[in-house]
């Protein structure tokens, strides 16, 4: 789990790609601090993080196959 905190939106994207290009393994669980999660206890951010990735999971569009 990784929780960003106070990073401006160009400097997340830009530390995110940086991540990616460096080949580093994806942390699925990540979340940006905010004013409704900053009181939360990392056992419950933790629980409302895998509810998000199930969600995402459960209703993410089929991928279209392309064609030749």
């Amino acid at each position: 789990m990784l929780v960003f905190a106070y990073f401006l939106q160009a400097l997340l994207q830009s530390f995110l790609k940086s991540w990616k290009e460096m080949g580093i393994e994806t942390v699925v669980l990540k979340e940006m601090l905010t004013q409704n999660n900053i009181k939360w206890t990392p056992a419950v951010l933790y629980h409302e993080l895998l509810e998000e990735v199930r969600w995402f999971n459960d209703n993410k569009a089929p991928k279209q196959e392309e064609s030749n």
